[in-house]
């Protein structure tokens, strides 16, 4: 029920944990700055770079086209959340070498189904 769960989190974009993610996906595809500032038809590189530093967020055109451009869905870029608990089981002392293997490859799927 909306209101009454002290647990309750209201859903907001961490500005620099979006930078790092936006930056590690373009390095894992090989796509720079300038690729995306000619892709979104941007007149300066600035914005790139303060969108990588976790200075600014780019607009929702925007966020919908680099999603597109890089293959994976918004919420994938702008939410961590599946990653970090990935990361916190794949630590876990309990859990086999091959369960870290599964979730090893399930983070790299395609996020886009």
């Amino acid at each position: 029920m909306l209101g009454s769960s002290e647990t309750e989190h209201y859903p907001s974009i961490d500005v620099v944990k979006f930078g790092a993610k936006l930056k590690e996906i373009c390095e894992e595809r090989n796509v720079s700055a300038s690729d995306l500032k000619d892709y979104l038809h941007l007149s300066s590189i600035q914005a790139i770079y303060l969108w990588f530093g976790g200075k600014r967020l780019p607009n929702i055109d925007n966020l919908y086209a680099i999603s597109r451009y890089l293959g994976v869905r918004m919420d994938d870029l702008i939410n961590s959340e599946r990653e970090e608990k990935a990361a916190v089981i794949m630590q876990e002392e309990s859990l086999p070498d091959h369960g870290k293997r599964v979730l090893f490859y399930w983070k790299r799927l395609p996020k886009d189904k």
